[in-house]
């Protein structure tokens, strides 16, 4: 079977895998614990709440545990994203009834991905779990894990595989637009080289992702067609919510001062999906998704883009 383009990124592998090339560079030292400027922990363009209007009252050691905070809480989130729910569909994909709609190219390439996300999950925990004993910072489940795991347990038997590939391919796809925005600027050395590293592998998976997102579209029957369509919605949008109840976790003591900006975020959420949902609607739009009236205007009603 013709090799695939998302094949011949997994071609060179071997040796450019973070797993098989990058040596762990991911701890801090105690100088860069010390450092206290925000940005140099989390950028602002990933923490909807700096942005807005009246935050910048806050006291800096306050601003300072909302970046901290909010990095523990992506590290966390993506090490329990990696290994239950886009491992799960790599499972599907390799030997599960997905594997029908693929190469046996694709799945061996799939196993590399595979092994890709375990280590993802590793060097995020092993920072978090650095960063955490230091600052004793409190620890939340991501709400998205949890709107994700309520998605997964209503869904039919005969449709738990296809909604757990369209979790993944949701997930990095959105992760890698994520991780372009974090792999910038001035962070902390460890930080910075965690997100650039992870950044190499997780334009791969995009890549292989949208392209087994068209391959196995072409594949389905009408019916599967249209869960697969009902089954993105809801999942991008999932990918887009605010976390609400984690920010008023971590602004403390200072829940007065950000209720306003909390207020704008829930009423203005949807703005920001254009661009965190760039590269996933790139993949759909390679189909004939949107020729289908009753599927655009779905997405539309819906307030995504399309």
């Amino acid at each position: 079977m013709k090799k695939t383009d998302s094949c011949r990124y997994f071609a060179t592998w071997d040796t450019t895998s973070t797993v098989r090339s990058r040596p762990n560079r991911y701890l801090f030292t105690d100088t860069e614990f010390s450092e206290t400027t925000p940005e140099r922990w989390f950028p602002k363009a990933l923490i909807p709440l700096a942005n807005q209007a009246g935050m910048e009252i806050l006291p800096e050691a306050a601003l300072l545990r909302i970046h901290i905070g909010h990095l523990v809480h992506f590290l966390d989130y993506t090490t329990e994203l990696e290994i239950s729910y886009v491992n799960r569909a790599i499972c599907c994909i390799t030997q599960g009834a997905l594997s029908q709609h693929f190469s046996s190219q694709e799945r061996f390439c799939a196993l590399k991905l595979y092994a890709d996300e375990g280590y993802h999950a590793l060097f995020s925990r092993e920072l978090s779990d650095q960063v955490t004993n230091r600052f004793s910072l409190p620890r939340m489940r991501s709400a998205r894990l949890h709107h994700l795991d309520r998605s997964r347990a209503t869904q039919r038997h005969k449709h738990q595989e296809l909604a757990a590939f369209i979790i993944a391919f949701v997930s990095e796809t959105i992760i890698t637009r994520e991780l372009s925005w974090l792999s910038h600027g001035d962070l902390l050395p460890p930080i910075l080289h965690m997100f650039q590293d992870h950044l190499i592998d997780e334009s791969r998976h995009s890549i292989f992702f949208s392209d087994l997102f068209v391959t196995l579209w072409g594949g389905l029957s009408n019916s599967q067609k249209d869960f697969m369509v009902t089954c993105l919605i809801k999942t991008i949008l999932i990918f887009s919510r605010p976390n609400i109840h984690f920010i008023r976790l971590i602004a403390d003591t200072h829940l007065t001062v950000i209720e306003n900006a909390i207020k704008t975020l829930q009423n203005n959420w949807l703005d920001r999906i254009s661009d965190s949902t760039a590269l996933t609607m790139r993949a759909i739009k390679r189909t004939d998704l949107f020729k289908n009236h009753t599927y655009i205007n779905a997405f539309r009603e819906n307030g995504l883009p399309t």
